[in-house]
């Protein structure tokens, strides 16, 4: 009798730290990625510490979520898409981190429900809103960013870094009272050409950009040049900068 290979996760390794993920995966193209966004985890090299707390909002299958609980006190981490969420899932049970609160939930501008949809397949990591065939489409539930803060309790006085990356809907944590008021580090993902509304949302990554002392590029061609309103309200290509105090 034949049997089939039993799938055994694969070992993934970023930098110096290790973890497990699932080899039953449409993504395994990608975890042979050596070089995927080296830019991030420099910055959680350098930013998180064992006594903070850090926010990933967008965590997609755990790239960033499973290394940064072995740098951190405790990760907070969302993610809306069922397929996605469940190889998250299923990845963070391969491995021994008791510091991971993961919620399925995006961000919105109310809460209640939000429809999202995928260009090609769900769990592609490019999940947003928008108008997508109804079998690339789902209905997930959503939650303002300053009404999931204050849920937190005393937990929000160890936040000190926010890793988000959620396809053209930063903009939605912009303008949050938490973030005025607290600047913690913010490595910042925007991506323009999903944004449905850019020249009315970038004015509100302008606004999140005021309350910090410092905002560079770490990606692409500008890395490590300061960022300017200009530099933002013509922006066409995705980009990552980093805000700080």
């Amino acid at each position: 009798m034949g049997s089939q290979r039993k799938n055994r996760p694969m070992n993934i390794t970023r930098n110096k730290l290790s973890f497990l993920v699932t080899d039953s995966t449409p993504n395994k193209s990608f975890w042979r990625l050596d070089d995927w966004e080296t830019e991030t985890y420099e910055a959680f090299d350098k930013f998180l510490t064992k006594d903070k707390i850090y926010l990933d909002i967008g965590a997609w299958i755990g790239p960033t979520v499973l290394y940064g609980a072995q740098l951190a006190k405790k990760v907070i981490t969302f993610e809306p898409d069922p397929v996605a969420w469940t190889e998250l899932q299923s990845n963070l049970a391969l491995n021994s981190f008791t510091n991971i609160d993961a919620y399925k939930l995006a961000l919105a501008d109310h809460t209640g429900t939000l429809k999202m949809g995928s260009d090609n397949r769900l769990g592609e990591s490019v999940s947003r809103v928008g108008n997508f065939k109804d079998e690339l489409s789902f209905e997930t539930e959503c939650i303002v960013f300053d009404e999931f803060i204050s849920k937190l309790g005393s937990e929000i006085n160890d936040i000190n870094f926010l890793k988000v990356d959620i396809e053209g809907a930063e903009h939605l944590i912009a303008k949050s009272q938490f973030l005025k008021n607290n600047t913690p580090t913010v490595l910042l993902s925007l991506h323009p050409k999903m944004m449905l509304d850019f020249s009315k949302n970038i004015e509100d990554i302008i606004t999140l950009r005021s309350y910090y002392s410092a905002c560079a590029f770490v990606s692409g061609s500008k890395t490590g040049q300061q960022v300017t309103d200009n530099d933002l309200r013509t922006m066409q290509e995705y980009y990552t900068i980093l805000l700080t105090r």
